[in-house]
C-alpha cells in the first residue's frame, strides 16, 4: 500500500511481478474474475462503498428463489449489509455481519396477498459454485486514512479476503504489520468486518489471520492430509495460461511493461497456501464451519484442528451393525487449542448430522468449569447446560435437550436408565487419565450406543500396548510436540541433566551393622537390597531438599 492520491501510483514492480501478479494468475485459475482497478472504479459511488452491489444484486438474484423474494428486498439487504450499526464496536458489527452472511436475513414479502417472511441468502454455501468469486487488485478503502490492499477478494460483491504481498527479500511479518496496521481505530477498521480471512506473503511465507489476530498468532498453514492430486491441482492452478485480454489488463493495472507468464516447476509457500485456503469450496468450508467468536475474539482454525475434524467427521460415518457410529482419539499435544477443537468440531456436527446431541466429559471440576465457559463464549447455535449433579445430568440426558452438556465423567452413577441414541456424541477430555475406569463404565451403561471422541495430549500407553488407543478406537488424528514446535506454536522442552551428591553418614552405617546382625546371609542380602534401591534413596528428606534448594537457586538467578 501506498499513497493512492498520486494518479501515476503502480506497485513495486519487484512485488507485483514476484508475488502479487502470480497470486492474481492463479485465483483466476481457482475461479475468480478479474475485476481491474478502473473498472471497479466506475463500480463504487466512493472509496468508502465496500460492497459491489451491481455484481451483488445479481449474485443474490441467482441463489435467492424469485417467486418468494423481490429485487426489491434482494436492493434494501445489501444496502443493510453496508449500514451494519458500528454503535457496540468493531467486533459486534463483524459478529453482526458474519451471522447474517452464515444465516441470511428475513425479509418481508406479500405473496398471494399474504404477509410473508422468506429468508434471504448471501452465500449459498452448500452449492460453493452457485457463487460469484471475484479478485480486485489495489482496492481503494478510504475512512480515517485511505488505503490500498493489494489483492481483495470478493464473494458475491462481498469483500471475503485480502493478500498482502511482499517480495521475497522482505520479511513476511512486514505484510503482517501491514495487515494490522490498517484495521486500527485511525486507519480502516470498518472494512476489514467483511473479510473473513487475511493473508500475508513473501513468495516463501505464508501465514493467515482474520480480524484483529494479534501478530504472533498469524499462523502457517499446512495441507496435512494432501489429496492424490493436490500437488498437480496446485501446479495447474499456477502455470494454466489466462486469456491474452485478462493478462493485458493485470498488465496494465500493476505494470508499466507487459506480463510474460512463463512455467514455474517448483511451488512457492504462497502457491501452496493460496490454494489451500482460497480455493473457492474450501473457503468457503473454512469460513462457514470453523470461524468463531470466543468472548469476543474471532478465530480461523489452525490446520491441525481442520484436519482433525475433517478426519472426525471421516470416522464418524463408520457404523457397525447396529448402528453404532465409531468413535476414536483425537492425540494433539498440550497448547494445539483442544478445547477449541471441540467447540470447532460441535458447530460441525450441528452442520453436518441431523438433531445431534453433544455431551462433553472431562473428570476434574476446574476443566468443566472451562469447558462449560469455552462453549458459553463462543455462542455456537445451541446452548450449553452444566450438569450440577447425578440427578441433573440423568433429567438433562432424559429431556434429550439439543444443547451441550458438560459434565463430570463421575456423576454417570445413576444407570436407573438407557439412551440408546446413535446420535449422542461424547467428547471426553484428557482422556489418559480417569476416563478410562469405572466411570467410564457406568457412562457406557447409560449411554451404550454413544459416539466417543476422545482427546488427550498425553496418551497412555505401555510397551504391551496401547492403553488410550486401544479404549477408544484408534487414533484419528495426531498433532505431536514436535510438529507444535516446528510449528512455532509452542516453546521448545530443554531438560538440564542436574545431580545430587548423597553420602551415607557413618551412624547410618553402624545403625545397618546393627539391625542386621542377627540375620540370616539371604535375610541380609534382602535387607540390603531394600536399604539401597533406588525408590529410597530418591525419596530421602536430604535429596528432596537439595532438589527444592537447586530449583529455587536456578530460578532466582536467571529468571527472577
Amino acid at each position: 500500500m501506498t499513497n493512492i492520491d498520486n494518479p501515476f501510483y503502480l506497485p513495486d514492480f519487484d512485488e507485483a511481478s514476484s508475488s502479487q501478479i502470480p497470486a492474481i494468475i492463479q485465483l483466476i485459475n481457482m475461479g475468480y474474475s478479474y475485476i481491474g482497478r478502473h473498472e471497479v472504479e466506475k463500480m463504487r459511488e466512493s472509496n468508502g462503498q465496500y460492497i459491489l452491489r451491481d455484481i451483488a444484486f445479481k449474485a443474490l438474484r441467482e441463489i435467492n428463489d424469485p417467486e418468494k423474494i423481490s429485487d426489491a428486498s434482494i436492493r434494501e439487504a445489501i444496502l443493510d449489509l453496508e449500514k451494519i450499526k458500528m454503535d457496540d464496536g468493531i467486533i459486534a458489527a463483524s459478529e453482526t455481519l458474519f451471522s447474517n452472511l452464515l444465516a441470511g436475513v428475513g425479509v418481508s414479502e406479500i405473496i398471494d396477498g399474504k404477509k410473508t417472511s422468506p429468508q434471504l441468502r448471501f452465500i449459498n454455501w452448500d452449492e460453493p459454485e452457485k457463487n460469484m468469486f471475484h479478485v480486485v487488485p489495489e482496492f481503494i478503502i478510504s475512512e480515517e486514512q485511505n488505503r490500498r490492499p493489494d489483492i481483495v477478494l470478493f464473494v458475491n460483491g462481498i469483500p471475503f479476503a485480502v493478500i498482502e504481498n511482499k517480495k521475497a527479500s522482505v520479511s513476511v511479518d512486514e505484510a503482517v504489520k501491514q495487515m494490522i496496521r490498517n484495521q486500527s481505530g485511525n486507519q480502516t477498521p470498518r472494512f476489514f468486518i467483511y473479510p473473513q480471512i487475511l493473508i500475508a506473503t513473501n513468495v516463501n511465507e505464508l501465514k493467515y489471520g482474520t480480524m484483529l489476530t494479534p501478530r504472533e498468532f498469524y499462523s502457517v498453514w499446512k495441507e496435512k492430509y494432501q489429496s492424490p492430486t493436490f500437488n498437480d491441482d496446485v501446479f495447474n492452478s499456477v502455470n494454466k495460461q489466462i486469456s491474452a485480454e485478462t493478462m493485458s489488463k493485470i498488465s496494465s493495472d500493476l505494470l508499466r511493461s507487459n506480463y510474460v507468464q512463463g512455467i514455474k516447476q517448483t511451488l512457492t509457500a504462497q502457491d501452496n497456501g493460496i490454494y489451500s485456503l482460497l480455493e473457492p469450496k474450501r473457503m468457503l468450508d473454512i469460513v462457514r464451519n470453523f470461524v468463531i467468536y470466543d468472548n469476543g475474539i474471532k478465530k480461523l482454525p489452525r490446520y491441525q484442528q481442520y484436519f482433525a475434524i475433517k478426519k472426525t467427521l471421516e470416522r464418524i460415518e463408520q457404523k457397525d451393525k447396529a448402528g453404532k457410529r465409531q468413535g476414536g482419539v483425537i492425540w494433539h499435544t498440550q497448547g494445539s487449542g483442544k478445547s477449541l477443537t471441540m467447540v470447532m468440531l460441535t458447530k460441525n456436527l450441528i452442520e453436518h448430522i441431523q438433531n445431534p446431541r453433544v455431551i462433553v466429559v472431562t473428570d476434574r471440576t476446574d476443566l468443566d468449569i472451562q469447558i462449560r465457559d469455552t462453549f458459553k463464549a463462543c455462542n455456537i447455535k445451541v446452548g450449553v447446560q452444566q450438569a450440577t449433579s447425578c440427578k441433573n445430568l440423568a433429567n438433562l440426558i432424559k429431556s434429550k435437550t439439543t444443547d451441550v452438556i458438560t459434565t463430570l465423567v463421575q456423576k454417570f452413577e445413576t444407570t436407573d436408565f438407557k439412551d440408546t441414541d446413535n446420535n449422542i456424541f461424547i467428547l471426553i477430555d484428557e482422556a489418559h487419565r480417569t476416563q478410562s475406569g469405572e466411570d467410564n463404565g457406568n457412562m457406557n451403561l447409560v449411554l451404550p450406543n454413544s459416539c466417543q471422541i476422545a482427546f488427550t495430549g498425553t496418551p497412555l500407553m505401555t510397551k504391551k500396548k496401547r492403553t488410550t488407543e486401544t479404549k477408544f478406537g484408534g487414533i484419528i488424528d495426531s498433532y505431536t510436540i514436535s510438529e507444535a514446535e516446528a510449528d512455532g506454536a509452542i516453546l521448545p522442552l530443554i531438560y538440564q541433566g542436574r545431580f545430587v551428591d548423597q553420602e551415607v553418614s557413618p551412624v547410618l552405617d553402624k545403625f545397618y551393622d546393627r539391625v542386621s546382625q542377627s540375620m540370616s546371609d539371604e535375610a541380609r542380602k534382602d535387607f540390603e537390597k531394600k536399604c539401597i534401591s533406588k525408590s529410597v534413596l530418591e525419596e530421602t528428606s536430604q535429596r528432596i531438599d537439595m532438589i527444592a534448594t537447586d530449583v529455587y537457586d536456578h530460578y532466582t538467578k536467571y529468571f527472577q
